[in-house]
């Protein structure tokens, strides 16, 4: 099987898999509750056994593996209750986007005092995100709706990309069939 095809069917795979996460939003956002939860446990995971090999050349390896630690508690914690990660995901997206926005407003600031161009584009993209992530604070009835809107158009946008890929050229076509 030639590489063309296997990106033209990797970008099938995506867009229908975009098109599955608007048609079924609740199983959707279920399993995205699932993947939030297995990524702490992972994370934690991954995290004590990195500080463990590095114990003898860190200083204050102890600490990282105690967050690899409380990420696996947090992450098995989520995971035997769905639910509670159902509910937890739109506040923890929310709180991250809240201190993303914080460091762009404070990053226009530092690049308006060295009399850069642009440095408006920083703040209002900074304004913007925050005031996006107090909504999805506020309201995470519309985070639940946002993550699952977002989510689909990434998998069709990577979809369309593998696929515009495929055919940069006209002689790709014939390389495909």
């Amino acid at each position: 099987m030639n590489n063309k095809l296997i990106y033209f069917l990797l970008g099938l795979l995506f867009i229908a898999v975009g098109i599955w996460v608007f048609k079924t939003p609740v199983e959707s956002y279920i399993a995205l509750s699932t993947l939030f939860s297995l990524t702490f446990l992972i994370n934690g995971i991954l995290e004590v056994i990195f500080y463990g090999y590095q114990r003898k050349r860190m200083n204050g390896y102890g600490w990282g593996i105690a967050a690899g630690i409380l990420d696996i508690i947090l992450g098995s914690w989520l995971l035997s209750s769905p639910l509670l990660s159902m509910e937890i995901m739109p506040f923890f997206i929310g709180f991250m986007l809240l201190f993303r926005s914080s460091t762009i407003i404070a990053l226009a600031i530092d690049v308006a005092a060295l009399k850069r161009k642009n440095w408006g584009w920083y703040l209002v993209f900074g304004i913007l995100g925050l005031i996006f992530s107090f909504l999805l604070i506020w309201n995470p009835l519309f985070a639940q709706m946002t993550i699952i809107v977002w989510t689909a158009l990434a998998f069709i946008t990577i979809g369309l990309s593998k696929i515009f890929y495929v055919f940069q050229s006209p002689d790709n076509i014939q390389q495909i069939l």
